[in-house]
């Protein structure tokens, strides 16, 4: 008997509690250039109708005229109106939502959730989690670096949308400090032959990005780990080398 996969459902919440006019219009016009572009193998035409997409970017544009309108003209019927455009925008998503995720669900594109997950995402929609947050040891990070300046990094954590601990931890240590880092039963050790500077960075949840300012310029190495408690913890990922 084959296995029965639960669908993975569109975190429709992302839009739904979003009252700004303007993101909800910019939120369309992204869902349909992402949807519908010449490379998305999955939700372009005709997967999804050229007809829906147009009525979406008609949508989008209605929402822009009415901000536009009510800047000019600040009646409270033009301000009502941007509201009421913004609530067709989010009916749009929602059909949208209905669609991209019969489409990540069929069988035909998926063999499990998590590629299903990974299929939402490429509608630029969001999927719900996956699981439900268990206690437990929490994944390795996975870490990617990027120099945006003198002693700036942007430090991303790569892992997929089950990647949901309390807290990660970021350590950022100078490379002159040639520095052995350990997770040892839970402390984190730092032992460094030079003098080098150290810059530890907490983030709750995902913290999917994280941004060091005032480094000193020149070689740093990163190291994180993710958290469920005090006891509950992930191994020490694997480092990655930035410039400062």
């Amino acid at each position: 008997m084959a296995e029965i996969i639960k669908d993975v459902t569109v975190k429709k919440t992302v839009f739904t509690t979003n009252n700004s006019p303007s993101g909800i219009q910019q939120y369309v016009t992204n869902c349909i250039s992402i949807g519908d572009a010449d490379t998305n193998v999955l939700y372009k035409h005709p997967a999804i109708t050229t007809v829906f997409y147009a009525e979406g970017t008609l949508a989008a544009s209605k929402i822009a005229d009415a901000i536009t309108l009510a800047a000019s003209i600040p009646l409270d019927a033009n301000k009502s109106a941007v509201i009421d455009r913004m609530v067709e925008g989010k009916l749009w998503l929602d059909s949208y939502a209905t669609k991209v995720e019969i489409i990540a669900n069929d069988p035909a594109n998926r063999s499990t959730r998590e590629q299903a997950a990974t299929n939402i995402l490429a509608s630029n929609l969001t999927p719900q989690k996956l699981t439900h947050n268990r206690k437990g040891n929490p994944e390795k990070p996975k870490l990617s670096g990027t120099n945006i300046g003198i002693g700036a990094v942007d430090i991303e954590i790569l892992n997929g949308v089950d990647y949901d601990p309390s807290q990660t931890t970021i350590i950022a240590v100078e490379k002159i400090a040639e520095a052995t880092v350990e997770l040892v039963d839970g402390v984190l050790k730092i032992d460094m032959v030079n003098k080098g500077q150290v810059r530890i960075m907490a983030v709750s949840q995902k913290g999917k990005l994280t941004h060091f300012t005032g480094l000193n310029k020149g070689d740093y190495t990163f190291y994180a780990y993710a958290s469920n408690g005090k006891k509950q913890l992930s191994l020490l990922s694997d480092s990655i080398n930035v410039s400062g």
